[in-house]
């Protein structure tokens, strides 16, 4: 009798287990399904923004070895026969966009650190931009008008510069090439002292970077020539300058040539402007 009784419980209490499961899951399976829709949706927005700043950052690497190739060709801007310069300044124009729009969408520093590079260089390309003769057919076109005076040009240069020792001292490899730059617009500035000093800091440099201190040597020594007053009457001797280090191919060259910076890989990106832009 009591085995019959508690038989009977037991399928009483499997009953109402039965139907309160199915008013819990009226009540509550709704929520339960919304929650997990929710989480599901949350997980595929994060890959999603995840990926999509994967691709904006290659897509802006990418903009920016088309920008410094750019950059290295209008560098060589010169006059043709008739006195026009090769290059309008509406393709200075051009580059300097490309390179606001990668300073401000970047998040990597070595994007960023060298697209300041690539901005100076851009300006020293404006301060040397070819003077061409009066009666040239450049001189009634606006395109040809530089909008600043090159002394300004020049001190943007400097100030593109010295942001990458300011803001990316991290970034070793930029650093050189921002303080060879400086040097070099020191150098055009007659600034010598200045010129000196950064020479003088980069010929500190470890023994991982011998080629750039064996370079800042040859040029302080250079920098003692030019910089040396001629007296009056005194005809200058031939310059001969010490042989500069070639530069390891195995790195990037830094904005050290003879006529200005410029920031160079070590393989060269095609000039081709990548998509996305």
């Amino acid at each position: 009798m009591k085995a019959e009784h508690r038989h009977e419980l037991k399928t009483n209490d499997l009953s109402k287990a039965l139907i309160t499961t199915g008013d819990y899951v009226k009540e509550y399976g709704g929520r339960a399904a919304l929650a997990l829709a929710i989480v599901i949706m949350v997980v595929i927005l994060v890959n999603t923004r995840v990926k999509r700043g994967r691709e904006t950052q290659a897509r802006l690497k990418s903009n920016l070895a088309y920008a410094h190739a750019q950059v290295d060709r209008l560098e060589l801007t010169g006059l043709d026969p008739t006195g026009v310069p090769t290059a309008p300044l509406t393709r200075f124009d051009e580059v300097r966009a490309d390179l606001d729009t990668i300073l401000d969408d970047a998040s990597d520093k070595q994007v960023l650190a060298q697209a300041l590079i690539a901005k100076g260089d851009l300006n020293w390309a404006l301060a040397n931009y070819p003077q061409f003769p009066p009666n040239s057919p450049a001189a009634t076109q606006p395109k040809y008008k530089l909008e600043k005076d090159r002394a300004q040009y020049l001190k943007d240069a400097a100030d593109a510069y010295q942001q990458v020792l300011d803001r990316y001292a991290d970034q070793a490899l930029a650093t050189i090439v921002a303080r060879f730059s400086l040097a070099t617009v020191a150098e055009q500035a007659h600034q010598w002292e200045q010129a000196r000093s950064h020479y003088g800091q980069l010929a500190k440099l470890p023994d991982e970077h011998k080629t750039f201190k064996q370079l800042a040597e040859a040029r302080l020594k250079r920098l003692d020539e030019i910089s040396r007053p001629m007296l009056i009457g005194q005809v200058p001797e031939k310059e001969e300058l010490p042989p500069l280090p070639e530069p390891d191919p195995s790195t990037t060259r830094p904005g050290v040539s003879t006529t200005g910076p410029a920031t160079q890989p070590a393989t060269r990106p095609a000039a081709t402007r990548p998509a996305g832009n």
